[in-house]
């Protein structure tokens, strides 16, 4: 009687365990809300450095500093590329929708808030004269992403979309071979743009333009592909590759130098700190691929124990799309106060319009 009471206190006490401990591991989509929460604030934060004076990055002793935070920030827009295709793959991998079907799924998500900033936003530029107005008719604005300058992201993302019901369709190692393809179409890519825009040929200005390279499918797709790869791989068999935690820590460190030292390189030869600073890099690939590869693997463990529900980044994580939309008319508004020559009514139009979209916005579930 005893030794049964004995096993069965055992066995409850090990239940009990397994409970609290299988609690304190997170799920896969509480990780993937606190990266992009993460994520999206290295975005406002990239954005925010830009307010400064450009003089600060080439200022004695003090430049390195700016090009150091501009440059750890630049895992963000690919981490948000790689895991919404890891989080699509997830969720539709028992089933394949049509195209149609998911599109209009996601579009009836995406597109409406999308729209709404957009509006919002040329509507702020064209009534007043305190901020650069948008080119283009309304239709361009939309089609391509230019109502303002980070808006580029949604027809990108929907680009994306478009080539995810294939993704779904094809084995794994047809994936591989995608994966290997993009990305050294994208490095190879990374590698041209810099080489041609340093001959100075009129038939290149665009290049160093990154309001032209973002729009590019080219500079974004092995990032959401290598997300859906590494939906389908065993990350419980990846944890226990004795050498991977190390190689990844010496890839993200590495190239993170690499990029702040191009960065400098760069900066003394064009004088152009977009150019010098951005995402279409060859380090900035090695960098930001090491963050993903990182986070996808070691996440649930770097955060175990660890009390998300509550957590302030969690509820980033979920609005992170409607920050996205909206975050840069929060900036111009703070532009506005530190350099204080806007006009009072612009200031306060922006107020009123950035309320109103942020309550409109609440209507959009995007996940």
């Amino acid at each position: 009687m005893r030794l049964a009471l004995r096993d069965a206190f055992a066995k409850l006490s090990a239940v009990i365990k397994n409970t609290a401990s299988s609690k304190s591991i997170p799920t896969e989509k509480q990780v993937g809300q606190l990266a992009k929460a993460v994520a999206i604030c290295a975005v406002v934060g990239l954005h925010f450095l830009a307010l400064f004076p450009e003089t600060l990055y080439t200022a004695e002793g003090k430049g390195i500093y700016f090009i150091v935070l501009n440059q750890i920030a630049r895992f963000s827009v690919p981490l948000f590329l790689a895991l919404s295709g890891f989080g699509l793959a997830r969720k539709y991998q028992h089933e394949i929708p049509s195209l149609r079907e998911f599109f209009m799924r996601r579009v009836s998500k995406l597109l409406p808030p999308y729209l709404l900033w957009s509006v919002i936003l040329l509507a702020i530029m064209r009534i007043s004269d305190s901020w650069q107005q948008s080119q283009g008719s309304l239709w361009e604005s939309l089609l391509y992403g230019e109502a303002d300058y980070h808006l580029y992201f949604v027809p990108v993302i929907f680009q994306l979309y478009l080539l995810f019901v294939f993704l779904l369709k094809i084995k794994r190692r047809q994936l591989f071979w995608l994966v290997l393809a993009s990305g050294l179409l994208q490095a190879v890519w990374f590698v041209a743009i810099r080489y041609l825009a340093a001959q100075e040929s009129t038939l290149l200005t665009g290049l160093t333009d990154d309001q032209v390279q973002y729009r590019l499918l080219t500079n974004w797709i092995f990032y959401f592909v290598f997300g859906v790869l590494l939906s389908q791989l065993s990350l419980e068999r990846l944890r226990r590759l004795t050498f991977l935690k190390p190689v990844l820590a010496l890839v993200v460190l590495g190239s993170l130098v690499w990029a702040v030292t191009d960065s400098q390189e760069v900066i003394k030869t064009t004088g152009d700190i977009i150019f010098a600073t951005g995402f279409t890099r060859l380090p900035v690939f090695v960098y930001a691929t090491g963050v993903i590869t990182a986070v996808t693997v070691y996440g649930q463990q770097l955060l175990a124990g660890v009390r998300l529900e509550k957590n302030p980044l969690m509820f980033i994580g979920r609005h992170s799309y409607a920050i996205y939309l909206s975050h840069t008319l929060v900036l111009r508004i703070i532009e506005a106060f530190m350099e204080g020559g806007t006009e009072f009514a612009a200031v306060t139009l922006a107020a009123v319009l950035l309320a109103t979209g942020l309550v409109a916005s609440k209507q959009f579930s995007v996940g």
